[in-house]
């Protein structure tokens, strides 16, 4: 179902103690040149910056067409090309399939991707223009959750 949004998985394996996650590795075919989500992390001059979030935004929207919610889409499970043309996501055993996922779980996917506002208004706008939800409603609710959690973890540095 995944067919060009992910290099080739290989192999996962999850260990759980007591029913609870406790480890998770995941292994996929290379995707040569791959530049992962963290190093746009505090670099706003990173080259075709706002070009790679346009797509990233565009990539989590199809994602959620195809009825995946990725658990774990993080800094370090999204990958792209230098200039952004293509995006992949990783730790596919990580994404939970619905045949239906509502506004607010779509927006909530977005909690985890710790990056400055301006960075995401970028990937709300083209997210929203591919799913034609309210992008300032998405706006608002992405930078509510996402800032509150990040306050109470003490990430209070991104603007």
């Amino acid at each position: 179902r995944l067919k060009g949004l992910t290099p080739t998985p290989l192999a996962y394996r999850e260990i759980y103690y007591m029913g609870a996650l406790r480890q998770s590795y995941y292994a996929c075919q290379l995707f040569p040149g791959a530049h992962t989500f963290n190093e746009l992390i505090g670099n706003p001059t990173f080259p075709h910056r706002d070009a790679i979030l346009q797509s990233i935004g565009r990539m989590i929207a199809k994602l959620h067409r195809l009825g995946a919610y990725h658990a774990d889409l993080s800094g370090g499970n999204i990958l792209f090309n230098e200039d952004g043309s293509r995006v992949m996501v990783i730790d596919l055993n990580r994404i939970h399939w619905r045949e239906h996922l509502s506004q607010q779980i779509r927006w909530k996917n977005f909690e985890r991707l710790n990056i400055d506002r301006k960075a995401l208004a970028v990937m709300v706008a083209a997210y929203t223009e591919d799913t034609k939800d309210s992008y300032e409603v998405a706006l608002d609710y992405v930078l509510t959750h996402r800032w509150r959690k990040h306050v109470r973890q003490h990430i209070t540095h991104l603007d």
